[in-house]
Parts: structure tokens; sequence; C-alpha cells
């Protein structure tokens, strides 16, 4: 099992998101720890339940999260199945159930008193996320080169990469997601209009001024998730 589960990770892990490899590889280690040696062929339903009592008994994790490793473990399984001809059937996993929590939804109001709380070199992202919706990720990968400027009320962007943690993908998120345009905002044309007519079309539409750079995902965390814990 150990053997099979390390040469998987070999085989997958360089088609992930970046962000999401160092949660894949704990995974796998962690099925490596629990199956070690144990023969592939011999693999039945008990063993899985079993898999899923040592997650809940020797690890502080939510369902949701023991729920994600058991995927990755079954998405395992299916590979030495239909990839490799290991197996013959992929057991039968446990149900588990994963509270979702409600969505708290903010009224124009508390979005204008939260807005005046954001320091000022952050106010033009964040007035773009309050504004047009898209994740943090593709709005911190936005570049002028996505931009098509006509007038106030009539240029669009092209929403078509996103970053996974530190790392630019020419892609949004989501196997099947793709570019999606939608119109600038009013009250976002002024900064973007300005950004692009003075950058090479390379150039990051929202640069934080202490680095110059893009902004980083900690240095948006940092800002606004106080506000919403």
């Amino acid at each position: 099992m150990s053997t099979q589960l390390e040469r998987y990770s070999d085989y997958k892990v360089a088609s992930l998101a970046p962000s999401y490899q160092t949660h894949f590889k704990r995974y796998i280690r962690i099925a490596k720890e629990f199956y070690n040696t144990k023969d592939i062929r011999e693999l039945r339903k008990l063993d899985i339940i079993k898999y899923q009592t040592y997650l809940q008994e020797n690890f502080k994790l939510g369902n949701k999260t023991i729920r994600n490793i058991l995927e990755v473990f079954k998405a395992f399984l299916n590979y030495l199945k239909n990839d490799l001809e290991l197996i013959i059937i992929v057991p039968k996993f446990p149900d588990i159930d994963v509270q979702i929590k409600p969505i708290r939804w903010f009224s124009q109001e508390d979005q204008a008193n939260f807005f005046e709380l954001v320091p000022t070199e952050f106010k033009d992202i964040i007035g773009f996320l309050i504004l047009h919706g898209c994740r943090p990720s593709e709005a911190r990968a936005l570049r002028c080169k996505d931009v098509h400027l006509q007038d106030i009320h009539n240029s669009t962007i092209t929403i078509s990469a996103t970053f996974s943690g530190t790392v630019y993908r020419p892609k949004r998120k989501g196997k099947s997601s793709r570019p999606v345009v939608i119109p600038i905002h009013p009250e976002s044309y002024a900064h973007i209009a300005y950004t692009v007519k003075n950058n090479l079309p390379d150039a990051s539409i929202f640069t934080n001024p202490h680095t110059g750079h893009y902004f980083g995902v900690n240095s948006l965390q940092k800002r606004v998730n106080p506000f919403f814990s």
C-alpha cells in the first residue's frame, strides 16, 4: 500500500494547485502511516471504516477535513482500479455528515462601514472585490492586458487567471472554469484606467505600495479577517 501511495503522489501532485499540494501530501502521508505494508488486494470496507476511526481518534480534525482525506484515498483506489488495474473493486466509503455554516449577508450599510475602516492603500482592491464579486486570488492576478477600455460606462475586464498561494496560474479555479468578461463598475474605473494607461500590459492592476508588486494573500487577509472574526 505505501509503495503505491508514494507512486500515486508522484503522479498526481504536479497537476494540483500549488496551494493544495501541501494538504495532499499530508493526506498521502497519513494513509501511508496507517496502511503501511498492507496488500492493496486485501482491502475491504472494514479497513476504510478503521481508517476513518483512526483519523477521528488520533488527529484534531473536523468532519470536513476527514471527508477530504477519505476522498483523496478513494481517488487513489480508483486510480489503482481504472489506471493500473491492480484491484477489481473499490470498497464502499462511509458517508460523513458535514455541517455547512449559514451564509452571513452584509447590508450595504455594513459594507460601507467596513470600507471606511480599510487602510487607504487597500481601498482599490477591496473596493473592486466588493463591487465585482470575484475571488481575491483572481483580483490579485488581474493585469493591464485583461482590461478593455472604452468609457466609464462601457469598459470591461476579463477574469482569466488566478493565484494559488504565491503561484500565478493562467486559468481560473475549477477544472471547467472559463474566462469571464465583466463590466467595470464606475467606482473602480478611475483607478483601473489610470493603471492601464501608465503601465505595460503585464503589469498588475492592483499593487501593494509597500512592495511595488501584486498583493500577497497574507497581506489582504491580515486587513480583512479581523472584521469578520
